[in-house]
């Protein structure tokens, strides 16, 4: 199975930075460009950043994750296993998701160099309450990656809940993945492995 690798979010973490909340009446990929303007100007001022973890990792949960629909993007992941865990379950499941993304990040920015963004036009659902943020990510030397990004319409204030890389849904491919290892196991043993896997690839320390 395809998947999406730590190497791709190199040149695609950036945007997810300018996945802002959105007032509803609010043009998205206009906000987004001043968001991904004001965040380049943040590393380029700060460039020591990149090899502080511990800052980095405190500045996605401080900027980045007011932002996302964290239990959204939970659910779709756990698809039809979602129901089936209890409340404690589905909570200790999302903060895991989080600080497996805030690792996974943290890394990104690390590496992040001079990639270059470019928008295309929204795509809207019919309804206006779900929109496809599309994307172009350039480096020298490489070819375009299309990122897409899809945010969804709650309580008066668009919030991201998904990314495609390469033709490739984050929600979709941790769901496959995860779904294999349930076949395997229960899901507090997938919650456990999860919190291993954040502190084995993703140390704070100093």
């Amino acid at each position: 199975m395809k998947t999406i690798t730590v190497s791709l979010y190199a040149a695609l973490a950036l945007m997810l930075w300018s996945a802002m909340v959105i007032a509803a009446t609010s043009d998205p990929e206009q906000l987004m460009r001043e968001t991904t303007e004001r965040i380049l100007a943040k590393l380029d001022a700060s460039p020591a950043l990149r090899d502080d973890r511990p800052g980095l990792i405190g500045l996605i949960e401080k900027e980045v994750f007011p932002l996302v629909d964290f239990p959204r993007a939970s659910r779709l992941i756990l698809g039809r296993h979602w129901p089936k865990a209890g409340e404690e379950q589905q909570g200790r499941f999302v903060e895991e998701i989080k600080k497996l993304l805030a690792c996974t990040y943290s890394t990104a920015f690390a590496n992040y160099r001079d990639q270059k963004v470019e928008f295309e036009k929204p795509r809207w659902s019919e309804d206006r309450s779900d929109v496809e943020i599309r994307t172009s990510i350039t480096q020298a030397g490489s070819p375009p990656i299309p990122v897409s990004y899809r945010l969804r319409n709650s309580d008066n204030q668009w919030k991201l809940y998904d990314l495609t890389v390469e033709g490739i849904s984050l929600v979709a491919n941790y769901r496959a993945t995860f779904a294999q290892q349930l076949e395997r196991q229960d899901l507090d043993a997938l919650i456990a492995d999860l919190g291993q896997r954040s502190a084995k690839d993703c140390k704070t320390e100093g």
